[in-house]
């Protein structure tokens, strides 16, 4: 059993709004993973989503990496093999989440990749586009929500029945990354949509435990 240290936890937590648990035994910490438990984390070639993908790699879970650039998801690959002496630690896939097609793809991928069981699911891609709330048209906070929020959404949904596990089996968990400006009352210079989408992430994560995490 591998317990993730304090320290590696840090920057997910400054910008965690989720962390929800299914059903695990009693007395076990959800914090606790077996070493090769399996992973996927969007938008994880820079920033927190690397991050992240670094720390699961360290910890010897196997990490699907999905993202738009297939430079960044070579780069991350060699990287990875570099580092861990040719083990396959991190897999990386192209695809964009914030379409139904991305969203599939990906989807079919990890089923077959983990052979339809998912451990971590990380909801971490996202988007803006700064500029006064007057200034934006239809198109450009579509794509806001759809990259930030029904990414999350979509593929909370579509992973469940890999993530979803019965009384005493090692806990699953959904992580989004979520952000202070969608809180409650906030008022951040970071555009209108981007605030709604981390807002609606926020309200879907608290459903989600209600409805999922028990």
């Amino acid at each position: 059993m591998t317990r993730f240290p304090a320290e590696s936890l840090m920057v997910v937590f400054q910008f965690l709004f989720l962390c929800l648990f299914f059903p695990v035994a009693a007395n076990a910490s959800p914090w606790v993973f077996n070493a090769g438990s399996t992973a996927v984390v969007t938008g994880g070639t820079k920033g927190i989503g690397l991050a992240i993908v670094e720390e699961f790699a360290a910890l010897n879970c196997t990490t699907i990496v999905c993202a738009r650039n297939e430079e960044d998801l070579s780069k991350l690959s060699s990287d990875m093999l570099a580092k861990y002496d040719g083990e396959e630690r991190v897999f990386t896939f192209r695809a964009d989440v914030s379409t139904k097609k991305g969203r599939g793809e990906l989807t079919e991928f990890v089923r077959e990749r983990f052979n339809g069981r998912l451990d971590i699911l990380v909801n971490n891609v996202g988007t803006n586009i700064r500029k006064p709330t007057s200034e934006y048209d239809a198109e450009e906070v579509e794509f806001i929500m759809r990259t930030n929020f029904h990414s999350c959404f979509e593929l909370s949904k579509s992973c469940y029945s890999m993530m979803k596990r019965r009384p005493n089996e090692m806990t699953s968990s959904i992580i989004n990354i979520g952000s202070v400006a969608g809180d409650p009352g906030g008022c951040m210079w970071t555009g209108t949509p981007y605030s709604a989408s981390k807002g609606a992430m926020n309200q879907l994560t608290g459903n989600l435990a209600c409805e999922w995490g028990r």
